[in-house]
């Protein structure tokens, strides 16, 4: 089993996201003592509970094709090495591939060819039973949840009940897996490469000037939506209907279309379609919109919204599943989920209004910054100690 996603899926009905009792992060877990408050000090500092040598850490995965979870796998690991501990992944020797190689990316076609190691940690709910039922020579084991993954899996609930220590990336996660399954997690966040998601798209770029990164000629109305094989969870369709009935309102909006193999079929008139961008090329595509739509239904963290607000670029969101760490009224243009109708008055409203943009570009940088790989690292190793 490689994947438990079914190629543009159409929900008959919303998905079911889960809703906390609280709209507020719980003040620590419901069982055990494996928690946020923990790691962190009163006055924001985190503490270590004791000082360790290299470890070794082996990352389960399922893949190592790219995206967006699997790259913040390998920022993990790489960072991790970088500080001298002896991380790997590990992955089913058939879905090897070259979007991330390395002599620290091993192969595996059994159980008994996965490495001993100090510490091993399952990825997503494809192989948590797996790991879960390796010996203790494979490592104390750890559960890296990225999302909650029973929205398009199936039911996978079973596999957030399994005694491993929980880490997420969310405090909507956190909530998650402490009142719908009584497990106890930390918060470890993704960050953004800064030098690379920045305004101007890339180091040296001229950010004054009218042209997009892109080359394309800055109207004041270039929209940038992602699509995804998820669309209805991703709310691809609900943005493309929101700036066909903004068009409606007020002539011509751009809609350019990126994403893995995206599809622009079903999504009405398509300026551009940019398959895969990655590293500049994204960064650059960030930079060459006047805004970025992204009416998700569900999040485990959602970094597309953050790379764009790191690169200047105004940010249309939901902000109740994991967007909610950075996307507040105060950073983003924020939408309910679902709704086509206050979407495109939402749209309409920031298209027509320069000061709210550039108000809302520079919130939205300066909350991207408090997103740092080095705290959160610091963060991962606190909680491999604990």
């Amino acid at each position: 089993m490689t994947s438990c996603i079914s190629p543009r899926r159409s929900y008959t009905t919303s998905p079911a996201v889960p809703t906390p009792r609280t709209g507020r992060p719980t003040s620590g877990p419901t069982t055990g003592t494996f928690s946020y408050s923990s790691l962190v000090g009163e006055d924001g500092s985190i503490l270590r509970k004791r000082d360790t040598d290299s470890m070794k850490i082996n990352y389960f995965l399922h893949s190592t094709k790219h995206s967006g979870g699997v790259a913040v796998v390998f920022e993990h690991v790489q960072r991790l090495r970088a500080r001298g501990h002896e991380a790997t992944v590990t992955v089913p020797a058939s879905q090897l591939n070259r979007d991330f190689t390395g002599p620290h990316v091993l192969g595996v076609d059994g159980p008994e060819q996965v490495a001993h190691a100090d510490i091993i940690v399952a990825t997503s709910s494809l192989f948590a039973d797996f790991v879960f039922s390796l010996p203790p020579s494979k490592g104390e084991k750890f559960y890296f949840v990225q999302h909650y993954e029973s929205l398009w899996c199936g039911n996978v609930d079973h596999t957030y009940r399994l005694p491993m220590k929980k880490i997420v990336v969310s405090s909507w996660l956190k909530r998650v897996m402490a009142e719908s399954f009584d497990q106890p997690s930390v918060v470890v966040p993704p960050a953004i490469d800064r030098e690379l998601f920045r305004p101007g798209g890339a180091p040296g770029n001229d950010t004054t000037s009218s042209l997009g990164s892109t080359g394309h000629v800055r109207n004041g109305r270039r929209v940038l939506v992602m699509d995804h094989l998820l669309r209805a969870l991703k709310g691809t369709r609900v943005a493309a209907d929101a700036v066909a009935k903004a068009r409606r309102k007020m002539g011509d909006i751009e809609l350019v279309v990126f994403g893995v193999q995206p599809d622009a079929r079903g999504l009405g008139a398509v300026t551009e379609v940019h398959d895969h961008p990655r590293g500049q090329e994204l960064a650059e595509l960030y930079g060459s919109a006047d805004l970025f739509l992204f009416p998700t239904v569900a999040e485990g963290f959602g970094l597309p919204p953050l790379e764009a607000m790191a690169c200047g670029t105004p940010v249309v969101t939901t902000a109740h599943t994991g967007t909610g760490e950075y996307a507040t009224p105060e950073t983003c243009f924020v939408v309910p989920p679902h709704d086509v109708a206050v979407t495109a008055r939402v749209l309409v409203e920031a298209l027509d209004d320069p000061v709210a943009l550039k108000e809302k570009a520079e919130a939205g940088r300066q909350k991207s910054a408090e997103f740092d790989w080095d705290r959160s690292i610091d963060l991962l190793e606190a909680a491999f100690e604990a």
